[in-house]
């Protein structure tokens, strides 16, 4: 039953990306990465947008992911403004040299009623009170990543839901297992004109 729930979120963020215009990337290739880790993550709490810096943990895992990006054909840094996510982001800047610039349509789901509450089973097609209804929050989400796609090179920094919907929107499989906590990709458009992309 849980996997027919997250098939039937994922379609409903592949309709609504599809409404939307889709994601046509201007380059070929593009890199993202999700935030380091934070207390929330580990205690497995769902996350407000605002006011969660990374732990111990995510901090090492932010300059072990900037580690990975020395030296990759990337020119700047589109970020969420979420603390985790521009915090993140800022390591590898302060590693890599390079600039970044902050976007708040990449913002995390605003979960309302839920916030603070487990995120284990968390049902993504859910609409709580207070917060983001999925539709709402795949067509800002889209808007940002049109935003910050449009340049060559990019970096993009934010976060798991950023992710599906940037998967979704590029016609890739859903997958149960991604994005980890500050784990480069590297997407980038195949010989037969599809996105795919790898885990550095």
């Amino acid at each position: 039953m849980a996997n027919e729930f997250k098939r039937e979120w994922h379609d409903e963020i592949c309709r609504v990306a599809g409404e939307c215009g889709g994601l046509r990337p201007g380059h070929a290739e593009f890199f993202f990465l999700r935030h380091g880790q934070t207390e929330h993550n580990f205690r497995r709490i769902v996350q407000p947008q605002m006011g969660v810096p990374l732990n111990d943990a995510g901090r090492r895992q932010a300059e072990q992911a900037a580690a990975k990006l020395v030296g990759r054909k990337i020119s700047n840094i589109v970020a969420s403004d979420s603390d985790r996510a521009w915090q993140t982001a800022q390591t590898v800047a302060r590693v890599c040299g390079w600039p970044v610039r902050a976007a708040p349509d990449l913002r995390e789901r605003h979960w309302g009623e839920l916030i603070g509450k487990s995120n284990i089973g968390l049902d993504w097609g859910s609409s709580p009170a207070g917060g983001e209804t999925l539709a709402d929050f795949t067509t800002r989400t889209l808007k940002g990543l049109v935003a910050a796609l449009v340049d060559s090179d990019t970096l993009v920094t934010a976060h798991g839901g950023t992710f599906y919907v940037l998967t979704a929107a590029l016609g890739i499989a859903y997958n149960a297992d991604q994005p980890t906590n500050a784990a480069p990709m590297h997407f980038r458009l195949n010989g037969s004109g599809r996105w795919q992309f790898e885990q550095l």
